[in-house]
């Protein structure tokens, strides 16, 4: 462990700034004890963000670092309960778990939920690494100051709306939309924004690290339209079908293509994203070679890099760990770590867990499984009950009826936290990690589990098919958590394999996860957001050279100094965001345009649409204004009441007996064949619209 401190001061290393070297880190997990002398990181982060961060700067990808985050009272509050539990609490393999004659003290009788809660053990004292404490010499922090109403409001929109949508739970959509979260939801990505632009230097790089600041994104680039920015998503973006339950669905999607960069862990997420951005907002995509979406004049890039951890930290703690087996000798250990969500599918897993008892009574006495519930959850607070008094039940019923003196088949720990020692520690004491949950990211709880096992003892990864961790480690038994039958089958097959296939597993499983490290992603990340910044022209060098983005204040200067004017403005995209058919502000649409006609500067408006020469009465009698019909197939100038082709006559013969016909059928075989779609006949073209169809 690192034992320093994390030094406050915003304004450190300026001095040796160097231009494109510094990277500011905007992320909302990084609780305070003290914000005014320095942060402690919560272990989630100190497993694949710090280490991270450290790689980059130790491989000179960047110089400096700037994390700025939201130290709020809630957070304090955790990080404080954290340090009070862990001053009453010993770790499950130490020796503080057995008594003098090395005998479990904690052991209850057959058929209770026996959950482990040390909280006799007075005498530890826990120390600095032990919370998650992480230092990073030469970084500032910035504190994002919010009020304690607009964060609870914040967070219980992200935990109650949006976080259950991403996992595919549409239960919190019965009720009423939360308009006063959503509100607080963009003052907080406001207040991110205005420390950042306050620190922002020409040439920083801004990694935007979260769904729960998917809006900052959008904000920044209004106010620094040439910064870099980047935002990684680690929670699974649902499918289209989902999404758009969210009453604020176009508002986060242009939130998020704010950015030049956003990463997914995998590439079903990376799919959903890009469908929903073409379905949703009605925007372009290029799926070959770079993924890609086009937005106001842009290239949004798509990346697809996985998150991963920093296995030397693991080697550490564990080589400075005192282990002690006793209490599971001569048993074999399956270990589950959840957290109070239905997502995890923990009532799953133990349900499986039953039933391998019931299939196969020769592993009792035999096998111990180790169930972790660590107070975590999005859940209201009914909810929260309802599931732990439900784990409770069936732990017990599992207990009671397969359990003996001294040998309860399941142990569970509930309702604390357990520090990454700990979590090391069960891992490298367990054979196999039962990890399925219904619907999930990638989770770095299979890349510790394999890190934390040698070649002498290899371990063994049960994977949920739902999980993304489960197309990373080809070593791993797949499962579909619903079919618990299966699962113990699953089971009983891991805990009966060929010594020789477990270790080749293992070895699989060990090569993925040391050879894609938190480093590898994160070089991945900051050279993919470099290279999207610069193809969009956005990197600034010394000569301050290459084409740039056209900003609406530009645009505003270069209108009032101009003395005349001809505008050309194309309806479907710039007068409305339709891409076909009539905006229904058709009525502010015409008299904005009869402004700009009237103006004395101006010598010409003309409007370029879609839509057929009948459809367009409307815009024809605006004053001044002239109209192209079908892409300039016909063209009616200001003042006039004629329209003139630009095609010869023969294109727009509609008799079906000219051209149309022939491309009018092959359009319709495909038509036949796609739903959704359908063809239009205008006078000189023919459409084919796709725009309702499902994918």
């Amino acid at each position: 462990m690192i034992s320093s401190l994390l030094s406050f001061a915003s304004n450190n290393n300026t001095n040796n700034h160097k231009n494109g070297n510094r990277l500011i880190v905007a992320m909302m997990d990084i609780p305070s004890t003290d914000p005014d002398t320095h942060w402690s990181f919560s272990e989630g982060l100190v497993s694949y963000i710090v280490p991270a961060i450290s790689y980059l700067r130790d491989s000179n990808i960047i110089q400096d670092v700037v994390f700025v985050g939201c130290p709020s009272a809630k957070k304090n509050d955790k990080v404080q309960q954290t340090l009070e539990i862990s001053a009453k609490t010993a770790y499950l393999s130490d020796s503080s778990l057995q008594g003098d004659n090395g005998v479990d003290e904690f052991a209850s009788s057959p058929g209770t939920s026996r959950a482990i809660d040390i909280s006799s053990c007075d005498d530890y004292v826990p120390q600095m690494g032990d919370v998650g404490t992480m230092e990073l010499d030469g970084v500032s922090n910035i504190v994002v100051d919010l009020p304690s109403d607009i964060y609870h409001r914040f967070e219980h929109f992200f935990g109650q709306v949006l976080w259950p949508l991403f996992h595919y739970n549409t239960q919190p959509y019965n009720n009423r939309f939360d308009k006063e979260g959503w509100e607080a939801f963009n003052e907080v990505n406001i207040t991110f924004a205005e420390c950042i632009q306050e620190a922002y230097q020409p040439g920083d790089l801004i990694w935007i690290q979260g769904s729960h600041l998917s809006l900052l994104p959008s904000i920044l680039r209004e106010a620094l339209p040439m910064a870099t920015i980047g935002l990684y998503i680690f929670a699974p973006f649902p499918s289209v079908d989902v999404y758009r339950m969210l009453p604020v669905r176009e508002e986060l999607l242009r939130g998020i293509l704010g950015a030049d960069l956003v990463g997914f862990q995998t590439y079903n997420s990376a799919g959903y994203f890009i469908n929903a951005c073409t379905r949703i907002l009605g925007i372009s995509s290029q799926s070959s070679g770079q993924l890609r979406v086009q937005y106001q004049q842009r290239d949004v890039s798509i990346q697809v890099v996985a998150v991963g951890i920093d296995p030397s930290q693991i080697y550490l703690t564990l080589s400075t760990t005192k282990r002690d087996n006793v209490l599971f000798q001569g048993k074999k250990v399956i270990i589950a770590r959840d957290k109070l969500e239905d997502i995890e599918g923990t009532l799953l897993k133990l349900a499986a867990i039953e039933k391998l008892f019931e299939m196969y009574p020769n592993m009792l006495g035999k096998v111990v499984y180790v169930q972790v519930v660590e107070d975590i959850s999005t859940l209201g607070h009914n909810r929260k009950r309802e599931l732990s008094t439900s784990i409770n039940r069936l732990v017990g019923k599992i207990n009671g009826k397969y359990g003996a003196l001294g040998y309860n088949p399941v142990e569970y720990i509930q309702g604390r936290h357990l520090d990454n020692r700990e979590v090391y520690s069960l891992y490298s004491s367990s054979d196999i990690a039962l990890i399925t949950p219904v619907g999930e990211g990638m989770s770095v709880d299979a890349h510790q589990f394999v890190v934390c096992h040698k070649e002498e003892r290899p371990g063994i990864l049960i994977l949920s098919e739902f999980n993304a961790s489960a197309r990373c480690f080809g070593g791993a038994l797949l499962v579909n958590p619903y079919n618990t039958q299966e699962m113990a089958m699953t089971i009983n097959h891991a805990l009966t394999l060929d010594p020789k296939d477990a270790l080749t597993r293992h070895s699989n499983d060990l090569g993925y996860a040391l050879g894609n490290t938190c480093g590898v992603w994160a070089e991945a990340f900051v050279s993919d957001m470099k290279n999207a910044s610069a193809k969009r022209g956005g990197e600034e060098n010394e000569e301050g050279t290459g084409p740039q983005q056209l900003r609406p204040g530009d645009i505003s200067d270069l209108f009032s100094n101009t003395s005349k004017r001809i505008i050309v403005i194309n309806y479907e995209g710039a007068l409305t965001p339709r891409l076909f058919g009539l905006s229904i502000e058709t009525g502010r649409i015409c008299n904005l345009l009869a402004k700009l006609a009237a103006n004395k500067k101006t010598l010409a408006v003309y409007v370029i649409t879609h839509m057929m020469r009948e459809n367009l009465k409307h815009l024809a009698l605006v004053p001044g204004v002239g109209v192209c019909a079908e892409d300039g197939c016909f063209i009616k100038p200001a003042g006039s009441a004629n329209w003139t082709s630009t095609v010869p006559e023969s294109v727009h013969d509609i008799s079906f007996d000219s051209w149309q016909r022939t491309v009018y059928e092959a359009m319709e075989y495909y038509m036949e064949r796609t739903p959704g779609t359908n063809v239009e006949v205008r006078a000189a073209t023919l459409v084919w619209h796709y725009d309702h169809v499902a994918d």
